[in-house]
């Protein structure tokens, strides 16, 4: 399993203030390591957590992300790449 890292505008911004009790070893914006509780991962790192024991579902990955604030278009970009429409794509 890849670094998880700890997405810091997660924890610093109270809309984002969300707590699973489930933690896990994540390194935050200055490199160093230390617990995390699921809901402060990057998308990428809750990805990476979601997938760590072989396990690949799309469905329940993306619904996880959704209960933990991340928005559909967040989500859409980072489960399905070669669907992802760039901001530019659509102004043209």
């Amino acid at each position: 399993m890849k670094n998880l890292k700890i997405d810091q505008h997660r924890v610093d911004n109270l809309e984002f203030d969300l707590s699973t009790g489930i933690h896990v070893r994540a390194q935050d914006h200055t490199g160093k390591w230390t617990n995390a509780d699921i809901a402060d991962l990057e998308l990428a790192s809750l990805k990476e957590w979601l997938r760590s024991r072989g396990g690949r579902n799309d469905w329940a990955e993306a619904t996880v992300a959704t209960l933990l604030g991340f928005n559909s278009a967040e989500i859409s970009k980072m489960w399905h790449p070669e669907h992802h429409v760039t901001d530019e794509e659509v102004k043209s």
